[in-house]
């Protein structure tokens, strides 16, 4: 059965698609001079289409004011907003905490067992073990991922907000989130404390 190539969300004011689409055609290279005057032209393209994803949720045609060129105002302050947004972030990352330890340097607990003696059996289950939450650590979105990550080397909750310009209920919610999905189906086992 064929889809539409771009659907838009059910909530959406089908004028409110329309009046995008229109804006798109004939605007969209100013649209995309403003998010790339503000947070650079590798990111700007990243920027039109949140700020276009953000207008088709939150526009509505019926309590705007000044018609097509209110709304047209509307897009492109969204746009700045969501490259300006990019930009904090990209900030954030720039100046947060030092960089993870290498994968090298960490404690391999295949090696740790087989300097304890323990049995092929067990190795085999460390290794899976081991192999089976990197795969759940790269399947966390990277914000959730970077926190656990500096909380479970050892940064304290305040370093982490502090380096990624969190709050405290920012930084909660993501170790939350992340300790959810890593160990729901494992019972806590690799729960990281908050």
């Amino acid at each position: 059965m064929p889809t539409e190539p771009h659907p838009t969300p059910p909530s959406t004011d089908p004028r409110t698609a329309n009046l995008l689409e229109e804006f798109i055609a004939e605007h969209e290279h100013r649209l995309w001079r403003i998010a790339a005057s503000i947070a650079g032209p590798d990111q700007a393209d990243d920027a039109v289409q949140s700020a276009c994803l953000g207008f088709l949720r939150a526009f509505n045609p019926d309590t705007a004011h000044g018609g097509a060129a209110g709304a047209f105002s509307y897009l492109a302050r969204a746009t700045a907003n969501a490259a300006a947004k990019l930009v904090r972030t990209d900030a954030r990352r720039r100046r947060g905490l030092p960089p993870a330890v290498r994968r090298d340097e960490l404690d391999d607990p295949v090696e740790r067992a087989a300097s304890e003696g323990a049995s092929p059996e067990d190795l085999v289950m460390r290794l899976e073990e081991t192999r089976e939450l990197e795969a759940r650590l790269e399947a966390l979105p990277e914000e959730w991922r970077e926190v656990l990550l500096a909380r479970a080397a050892g940064y304290s909750p305040a370093e982490i907000q502090a380096a990624l310009g969190l709050t405290e209920r920012q930084y909660r919610k993501r170790i939350e989130r992340a300790n959810r999905r890593l160990g729901k189906a494992e019972a806590g086992r690799w729960m990281i404390p908050a």
